[in-house]
């Protein structure tokens, strides 16, 4: 892509401009952004290449060997490592991104494969279970936020109950 030398790809053991983890105090926007990025480039690389039935053992040497950078590196990065300028540029190139794609603040909005896997289990656990076992599930999965330090989605507001009968319960379908 480049005709200088001086931007031919390469091996890139240390960066001169390290700065906090994302995980200290202070951590830099970019410094974070870069970090998830980075792993969700990961991800979808992995998915990618499960779905093609590409072993799973190994994949976290082959990509480091596509961003062209040591397998010990990217245990770092993916860690607490911070990801620099040169670094940035060298990933985004490898995995065909434009410059400045890692430094952008972006969430997920639709879920990964394997996050729409784990919510349709839950949601057949949570369905198969009586009362007790979905205010069990429920308990057991905020406990969980809780360690993590999270605060839970706002509750949907519930409807306003209104006089008569009590509501009919809708019929499970038979698979």
């Amino acid at each position: 892509m480049f005709s200088t030398p001086m931007f031919k790809p390469r091996h890139i053991e240390a960066e001169d401009d390290v700065g906090p983890a994302p995980t200290a105090p202070g951590a830099s926007d970019a410094t974070v952004a870069r970090r998830r990025n980075v792993l969700a480039l990961f991800q979808a690389y992995a998915e990618d290449a499960l779905a093609r039935g590409v072993p799973p053992k190994g994949l976290e040497q082959r990509y480091a060997e596509q961003l062209q950078i040591s397998p010990s590196m990217w245990s770092q990065i993916k860690s607490s490592r911070p990801i620099g300028d040169r670094l940035a540029r060298q990933i985004e190139n490898h995995a065909g991104k434009p410059a400045g794609w890692l430094d952008e603040a972006r969430e997920l909005l639709t879920p990964t494969p394997a996050e729409k896997a784990f919510l349709d289990l839950a949601l057949a656990v949570y369905r198969s279970a009586g009362a007790g076992g979905r205010r069990e599930l429920r308990h057991a999965l905020q406990q969980r936020l809780d360690q993590a330090g999270q605060a839970a989605p706002e509750k949907a507001a519930a409807p306003a109950k209104q006089g008569g009968a009590a509501p009919r319960r809708r019929e499970r379908a038979q698979t």
